[in-house]
Formats: structure tokens, C-alpha cells, sequence
């Protein structure tokens, strides 16, 4: 047995009340399968992994449970794996796969109805709808195909971390490295000239 399962089991996924931490439902059919953490927003979870979800397949999926009762809502296409998180906007559900392509999926049916061919290691991406932003500070906009609308400095050879956005800039920290890149946007990139243009 594993983690105190039976060994049929591949994984567990249980709701826990707030207050009294007791177990509200629980899963051994749909869970974390390694390298991604759970999304949830408008009352549904979202679960993704880079394992196979069972063993004799080589099949991953993204799995949208009904946060009340742990109900599947919808199980995803297969895709190559969904990586370190899934990322749920309000127009726009997306997944990374380890040097494959990222997906987008419909909101009602799990269907995948985008494919962006980013072939990235472990990237995390960050959304801002329509953009997610990704490794080097890659700005892909998911409204226009995966089109690559913004990229650089290419600082990072691993490709394993996203941008964060905050207080109008983007910032990027290189894992190889630990350089720190930061980026405006909008209206104060503007007015914030270059650092090599400034007296």
C-alpha cells in the first residue's frame, strides 16, 4: 500500500472543512499525478499531472471536479501532461506539457481547442487574459493562436519558471542563474525610459 491506500489506488484528492479540517468528500479516481498542484475557481477544481492517470496507458488528462461534492464535471482530451499548475481564467483554461505543446481546453467539456507549440521544459506560466507569460519573459496570446507577441532577454536555459506580474512591472527570475529581470507594461513603459537611455 502506498500513503495508506490500497495499492489499486494511484492517488487521493479530498475536500477538508476550513474549520474543523474533517473530510468533506474524497477521490481515488481522479488526482495529482506528480509535478502540478490543484486550480480552483467558481466552485471547480482543477487537476492536472505529468504521470499517466493509469497504469497500462500512456494517457494524462486535466479532470474539473465539482468542488462542493468532488463530482466530475469533465475529464479533459488526452494530452501529453499538464504541468505544475493549470492555469483557469475567465476566458481561458491552459496547461503546459514537458517539451511539448501547451494546451488550451473549452471551459464547458475539457475539449482541447488550442495547441500552442511552446516546447518548454517545466515552465509555469502566468495569466493575464488573453496572455499567459512564460519562460524569458515570452508573452503568448491565447485569443490569437498562440501567437508569441513579446519575447526576451533569453536568460534562463531551463525554462522551468514563469513571469509574475506586480505594480505594473513583469518580472523574471532565472532558475539557472538567479537573475532578476524586471519589465514594464502599459502605460508606464511609456513614461519609464530604458536604463541605458537615462542620464
Amino acid at each position: 500500500a502506498r500513503r495508506g491506500l490500497p495499492i489499486e489506488n494511484n492517488g487521493f484528492t479530498a475536500c477538508l472543512g476550513p474549520k474543523t479540517g474533517k473530510i468533506v468528500w474524497s477521490t481515488t479516481e481522479y488526482y495529482v499525478t506528480a509535478k502540478c498542484t490543484l486550480s480552483a475557481r467558481d466552485g471547480r477544481i482543477y487537476i492536472g499531472g505529468f504521470n499517466r492517470s493509469k497504469e497500462g496507458t500512456n494517457d494524462r488528462f486535466v479532470w474539473c471536479l465539482n468542488a462542493k461534492d468532488g463530482s466530475l464535471v469533465w475529464k479533459s482530451d488526452a494530452v501529453t501532461s499538464a504541468l505544475n499548475v493549470v492555469t483557469v481564467g475567465k476566458r481561458f483554461i491552459f496547461s503546459n506539457a514537458l517539451r511539448k505543446k501547451g494546451n488550451v481546453y473549452d471551459h464547458k467539456t475539457g475539449k482541447v481547442v488550442a495547441s500552442i507549440g511552446t516546447n518548454y521544459a517545466c515552465c509555469r506560466f502566468t495569466m493575464s487574459e488573453p496572455y499567459v507569460l512564460g519562460a524569458n519573459m515570452d508573452m503568448i496570446d491565447l485569443s490569437r493562436e498562440g501567437k508569441l507577441v513579446s519575447t526576451g532577454p533569453a536568460i534562463d536555459s531551463r525554462e522551468c519558471l514563469g513571469a509574475v506580474v506586480s505594480n505594473g512591472r513583469i518580472f523574471y527570475t532565472s532558475q539557472a542563474s538567479g537573475f532578476v529581470v524586471s519589465q514594464t507594461y502599459g502605460p508606464t513603459s511609456k513614461k519609464l525610459p530604458a536604463v541605458w537611455e537615462r542620464p
